[in-house]
């Protein structure tokens, strides 16, 4: 469990009461994973939301056999990440990897969504977040899809 003073300095929950603190506190753990260690695959159901309260996290979207490795960034200290528990169909999109020995804030979502129905501003607040989160995503994967089509590979066929 998470102390309510380590939450409020987060940018998010930044605004709540020590009552809200408290009691959103109680619905962490912690977690360590070594370097090199999976958080998460993609499609894997998603039912966690996870901060970096130390270390850092690679978060890719890689199938073998079904094409190139795509790199949506890293997160480090204090950043968000899983935020596909809030959405239909509630899988995870990438693969969340650590990059070296990492400890996370873990918070179920079923928890933030009953949070969330006792404070709905705090929800219309954290959800844009997770908005963002996902535009964020959506702008990366542009830029990998105009750098692709620049130069495209040549395929040449020989005769005979």
């Amino acid at each position: 469990m998470v102390n309510g003073e380590e939450l409020k300095k987060l940018g998010l929950f930044g605004s709540l009461s020590q009552t809200q603190l408290a009691k959103l506190a109680g619905a962490t753990e912690t977690i360590k994973y070594p370097a090199n260690s999976s958080i998460y695959m993609s499609r894997e159901r998603a039912a966690r939301l996870f901060i970096v309260r130390d270390g850092l996290v690679s978060l890719r979207l890689f199938d073998p056999g079904e094409g190139p490795e795509v790199n949506f960034g890293t997160r480090a200290k204090g950043d968000l990440f899983g935020g596909a528990s809030f959405m239909k169909p509630q899988r995870y999109t990438v693969t969340a990897t650590c990059l070296k020995p990492t400890e996370l804030i873990v918070i179920e979502t079923s928890h933030l969504w009953d949070f969330f129905q006792d404070d709905p501003e705090f929800g219309y607040r954290f959800m844009k977040e997770i908005a963002q989160l996902y535009f964020d995503r959506y702008v990366t994967a542009i830029g990998y899809l105009a750098e692709s089509i620049k130069e495209p590979t040549r395929i040449m066929a020989q005769p005979g």
